[in-house]
Formats: C-alpha cells, structure tokens, sequence
C-alpha cells in the first residue's frame, strides 16, 4: 500500500501545475505534505506553500503549521506567513523567526503595542542584536518620540558591520524628520566609507540633497548607468 500510495502520490506531482490545488477526500494532510515536499524539492516554493497551507487546513498541527510557515516566507507569500505566524505564537512555538514576522505584521498595522510584544521574542544573539535597538528605535519613532528614536541610533555605540547598519537607519530617520542637512552628510559618510557606495546610498543622499535645495549636486550624485540611478535621475529632473 505504501508503494502504492507513492507512485500515486509521485504521478501526482507531474501534473500539479497543470490543474487547481484542490485537496478533499480523507488523506488529504498526507497529500497535501507529500506534494508539498515534492514540489519543494524541485524549488517551486509558490506551489509548496499552497500544498502545505492545503494541508495544515485539514490538519493543523504545530508541524504542518511550521512547514507551512516556513515555506511562505520562502515564497514570499506576506498575508500567509503573517497568518502561520499567528497560530504559531497562539500554539506557544515562538522562535526569532516568528517573532520577526509577527513584528513585520505589528509594524504595518502601526500597532506599536504589539511590535514592543514581538520584538520582546527576538533572540539577542546574531543578527538580531543588530535589528532589536534598530527596531526599538523605529518604534520610539512611529509612536512620535523621535528625539528619543534618534538618541537610540548613535553609530558610536556599536562597532563592526553594526555600527554601518545603525549609521544607515539615522541617516533614514533624520530624513524622515526633515533634517536634510544631517541627512546628507551621513549618507555622504557612508558613500564614500563604501568606497563609492552602494546605489540605495546615492539615492538617499541625492535625495536629501535636492530636498535641502541644492539639484544640481543632487544630480551630480545621480550619473551612472544602473536603471534605478537612471530612474532617480529621471524623476529629479521632472
């Protein structure tokens, strides 16, 4: 029966694409999973995501609810990760990843309540010792205290890669405050610290530049090639 069941399973998957995801009868779970993976193996995660969210709807066990979380932020399916992330947290199985999520999810409801409860389940180790102050700050920063955003995003309190990412979210905050002027001159230290900076850089200085009143420099930042250079540039002179 088990041979059976996986040929069956494996013919299956030859003609997944070709017809609506549907699961009904009694096994569905197992089928959803074992389609899941195999569409997962050949890295079509779109479709592994939807056999597994299939299959975690006829059997949501915390399992199948990690699988199909998993697999919706590799596919990059936002509403449904959000909601796995959800029952996740519900079912007590909260890791770094989940609260990352769950935290993305508070920030865009401006729920600034609920972004302090998930960023209180990110790990301290890692990457995240680098997002939680950023995160803490951007917080501070939608809730209107941005005095004491800022003073949370002081580059000279960290050291290594860290103190570029922080310099990089002050230089977006004073922006995001109007500050053209700080603005500018921390992307510009960033620019040239990245020896001729990366575009999204370039991009932020040139616009804190025009937004200061000084275009033609702004479009002295924005010469080069690279389309979103060409269409920054292009915008600026419109």
């Amino acid at each position: 029966m088990r041979k059976i069941l996986f040929l069956a399973l494996l013919a299956a998957t030859s003609v997944a694409q070709a017809r609506p995801v549907v699961l009904n009868d009694a096994d569905s779970a197992l089928h959803g999973y074992v389609l899941g993976r195999y569409a997962f193996a050949d890295d079509e995660l779109s479709l592994a995501a939807r056999y597994f969210d299939l299959a975690h709807a006829q059997d949501p066990s915390p399992a199948l609810t990690r699988r199909a979380f998993d697999l919706a932020v590799a596919a990059g399916n936002q509403q449904q990760a959000m909601a796995m992330a959800r029952d996740l947290a519900v079912a007590g199985q909260i890791d770094s990843d989940v609260a990352m999520v769950r935290l993305a999810d508070a920030v865009l409801r401006k729920d600034w309540n609920a972004a302090d409860a998930a960023r209180s389940g990110i790990a301290d180790a890692g990457y995240a010792a680098v997002v939680a102050p950023i995160v803490a700050a951007w917080t501070l920063y939608g809730r209107g205290q941005r005095d004491a955003a800022l003073e949370k995003l002081d580059p000279a309190a960290f050291s290594g890669f860290s103190r570029s990412y922080v310099a990089e979210q002050r230089a977006h905050m004073l922006a995001g405050m109007g500050r053209w002027a700080e603005a500018a001159t921390l992307y510009g230290e960033l620019r040239l610290g990245m020896g001729g900076g990366i575009s999204f850089i370039r991009q932020g200085e040139a616009d804190a530049v025009a937004q200061g009143g000084d275009k033609a420099a702004a479009l002295r930042l924005l010469e080069g090639n690279e389309p979103n250079i060409v269409a920054a540039r292009r915008r600026l002179q419109a």
